[in-house]
């Protein structure tokens, strides 16, 4: 099990082939097929409990303003189990590396010493698409590898590439960040010079075409990417015929 070094395969959300997303069944699938981390979302609610979701609702309820039995409640009537932490924890432990999504400000530090007081910082990487969040956890806990996300560039961005990647990766350096989470195209853009990045690997998100996962799986840039085609991914990683 790792969380650094080349070639990561992160299965995004779990693996979702047979299963719900941010489920366990999902998380299981992952580890058999023999993903290096999965990536999930953390979303907190109004009773501080902490629930594995992509959303900020379900159905049409907020979770940060329901309690935590109330969302459970909601999700399995619509189909499905929402994990809390603690759960994903206990499934994950020691079988394959976590890829925390901060979805939310405001309770970093909090989630941070959550998990540290469950399990060690070399298993997991914290990543938020919010720089204030990055900019504290990496002043509060310099031990914890985090990304900064970046969101898919825009159509009229894609069409001013050259402004692009100074504009988003304008005070990396400031935020301690340990790695850059960009959606694919930033790389199909060439958004990428060594010297915008200050030398910090990369992840893609999310890599599901073969010609990409082979592209990024090829480049020096790439530490990992992140993927619901978590079979194929390693196929390719490990030039394995699919």
């Amino acid at each position: 099990m790792r969380t650094t070094g080349p070639g990561l395969i992160v299965a995004h959300r779990g693996a979702t082939g047979t299963a719900y997303e941010n489920t366990i069944a999902a998380f299981e699938a992952a580890i058999r097929l023999g993903a290096d981390l999965v990536e999930c979302d953390l979303r907190r609610t109004a009773d501080g409990c902490y629930l594995i979701h992509h959303d900020l609702t379900v159905g049409r309820a907020a979770i940060a303003r329901c309690t935590s039995s109330e969302v459970r409640k909601k999700g399995r009537a619509l189909g499905y189990e929402i994990p809390t932490l603690d759960e994903l924890l206990e499934v994950i432990s020691g079988r394959i590396g976590l890829d925390l999504e901060l979805k939310e400000e405001g309770y970093e530090v909090a989630t941070v010493n959550y998990l540290l007081k469950r399990t060690s910082p070399d298993r997991f990487v914290i990543t938020s698409f919010h720089p204030g969040s990055i900019k504290t956890l990496k002043a509060c806990f310099p031990e914890v590898r985090c990304g900064i996300l970046l969101a898919k560039p825009s159509s009229r961005s894609r069409l001013r590439t050259a402004d692009e990647p100074s504009r988003r990766l304008t005070g990396i350096r400031q935020l301690k960040a340990d790695f850059v989470a960009a959606h694919w195209k930033h790389l199909q853009l060439g958004a990428f010079p060594g010297k915008l990045v200050h030398g910090l690997p990369i992840w893609v998100w999310t890599v599901n075409e073969r010609s990409a996962l082979e592209r990024c799986l090829t480049e020096k840039r790439v530490e990992a990417v992140i993927t619901d085609k978590v079979e194929l991914a390693l196929a390719v990683r490990d030039g394995d015929a699919l």
